[in-house]
């Protein structure tokens, strides 16, 4: 942060719990700003299982294929890879609460689009929307 002198950061970090959020806060300083983006489990799921879809496609294998492909010890079946690779996805970050400083969050839902979760976040960091398209 010294190094960059006064420029702003983006990290891009999981701090599910909000003792996780206060650690990085007393260990960053006091303009350390989180946007917690919080989706239900099932959501997330469905989005990797979709991902993957699409990693199988460009390499031109089913998704069946592409799972069996990994190895993932005493897991012989795709169904039992697939739920093995699903179920780390826990989902929900501990709740943002109105006493935790310079936190926001964004409850991400199926109807939210990628749209609509930048306009949220530059709502939450005060940023003009039309300065994010020169990102």
């Amino acid at each position: 942060r010294a190094e960059l002198d006064g420029q702003d950061i983006v990290i891009s970090h999981a701090p599910y719990l909000r003792m996780m959020r206060d650690y990085c806060r007393t260990a960053s300083g006091d303009e350390l700003t989180f946007l917690v983006l919080n989706a239900p489990a099932s959501l997330l799921q469905d989005r990797v299982k979709k991902q993957l879809e699409r990693f199988a496609t460009a390499q031109g294998k089913s998704l069946e294929e592409f799972v069996m492909q990994g190895h993932i010890q005493g897991k012989d079946t795709c169904e039992d890879r697939m739920a093995a690779m699903l179920e780390t996805i826990k989902g929900l970050s501990e709740a943002v609460t109105d006493d935790e400083p310079n936190t926001s969050e964004i409850k991400v839902t199926s109807d939210t689009g990628p749209e609509a979760v930048l306009a949220a976040a530059c709502a939450c960091l005060g940023i003009p929307e039309r300065d994010m398209n020169k990102a």
